[in-house]
């Protein structure tokens, strides 16, 4: 009977422990589609998108990376006889493309934890910023990146057009032909023609991009930039910068070193090198840059002008970095001690006189008029 019994009780520890297995799997598998981006709220975002007659069927993932995973999608061709006030696209009905993509902004920090350094500092979100809300962040993400594609498009930059933002699930029209996606410029077969057009392109986006546009791409390489119709169109924006943030010239300085890197491992003569690159699209010397800047945003010293002047030795000594605050602030505490110590020294001495002056008269008992006395007569 004991026997028995000790069976039964293995076997039901036994059960017990498969069901905490399964568990734990269905557990990973949940929070898996999860980090995939495609959870329970962007499924139904995306059921609404469909139901509101905006796209017609989503067809598959087009590529995954470290912030989103971008799906493709077909519009729906009737969308422009139904438009109403729930489902207006921010493009015209008309204007509508064919085939779309959708980018869906993971719902979890784990692949990108350093999204609001790019945000606080942007005075378009910095009073909305709350690091306590991770949803709101991302939400926020998607909305810089709107934001950011149409300043580019103004501005006659190739990148996606926007159609429609809801929440973390931003749909543009699809760079491609038929379901294919535009290589990127990594992936893109470019005879030696193609490869210098490209590179003078580029160096144009930038400039363009800083100087009219008013952003820096913070991100800018081989990998987010495709190959189209002979054309370089740029995606990825969500992370870009003002030049008023204050680690624009720094991102502005890595993406200069990603391009001509890329196009020095494939050969292409007579190119830019980083620094003159950041020159040509700046006009700030890049030297200067690359030791005063950085020091200038950690320690907060001198201004962007003075800091990237052609030679520290013309800033004023005023406005140089510090290099050591501490001790800049005790020897100018010093100075200020010392400058106040004659001044103490020489009230101490008048009042040292009048007092000796009133011992002796009281010693010689002659009276001292007072001010009221004075006053009567």
């Amino acid at each position: 009977m004991n026997s028995q019994i000790k069976v039964y009780n293995q076997l039901k520890t036994y059960s017990r422990r498969g069901a905490k297995k399964n568990k734990m799997h269905d557990r990973k598998a949940n929070v898996a589609t999860a980090e995939a981006g495609v959870d329970a709220p962007t499924r139904l975002l995306l059921y609404k998108l469909i139901n509101n007659q905006i796209l017609e069927q989503i067809n598959g993932i087009i590529s995954t990376g470290k912030e989103a995973v971008i799906l493709h999608a077909n519009s729906d061709a009737g969308y422009a006889e139904n438009v109403n006030e729930y489902n207006r696209t921010i493009c015209s009905p008309q204007l509508l493309p064919k085939e779309c993509a959708i980018k869906i902004f993971k719902t979890t920090l784990n692949g990108f934890k350093q999204r609001d350094r790019y945000i606080k500092d942007d005075y378009r979100f910095k009073d909305r910023f709350s690091k306590q809300n991770k949803r709101v962040i991302i939400n926020m993400w998607a909305e810089k990146e709107m934001h950011n594609i149409m300043r580019m498009q103004r501005v006659g930059i190739n990148c996606p057009d926007v159609v429609v933002l809801k929440k973390h699930v931003l749909v543009m029209s699809f760079i491609g032909n038929n379901h294919n996606a535009a290589p990127k410029l990594k992936d893109a077969r470019l005879s030696s023609w193609e490869l210098s057009y490209a590179y003078e392109e580029i160096i144009t986006v930038m400039h363009k991009l800083y100087n009219q546009a008013k952003l820096i791409h913070a991100d800018l390489s081989e990998y987010n930039i495709l190959w189209h119709d002979k054309k370089c169109w740029i995606i990825d924006v969500a992370q870009s910068v003002e030049p008023e943030h204050p680690s624009a010239l720094e991102l502005l300085m890595r993406d200069c070193g990603n391009i001509i890197t890329f196009f020095e491992t494939r050969g292409l003569p007579n190119i830019y090198t980083k620094e003159q690159l950041f020159e040509y699209i700046t006009s700030l010397n890049a030297k200067t840059h690359n030791a005063a800047m950085l020091e200038r945003i950690h320690t907060r010293g001198a201004s962007i002008s003075v800091a990237t002047s052609p030679s520290q030795d013309e800033c004023p000594e005023e406005l140089k970095n510090l290099v050591y605050p501490f001790d800049l602030a005790w020897e100018k505490s010093q100075c200020e001690r010392q400058q106040r110590e004659p001044l103490k020294s020489a009230e101490s001495s008048c009042l040292t006189t009048a007092d000796q002056a009133t011992s002796a008269m009281g010693t010689l008992n002659i009276n001292v008029p007072c001010a009221c006395q004075e006053n009567k007569s």
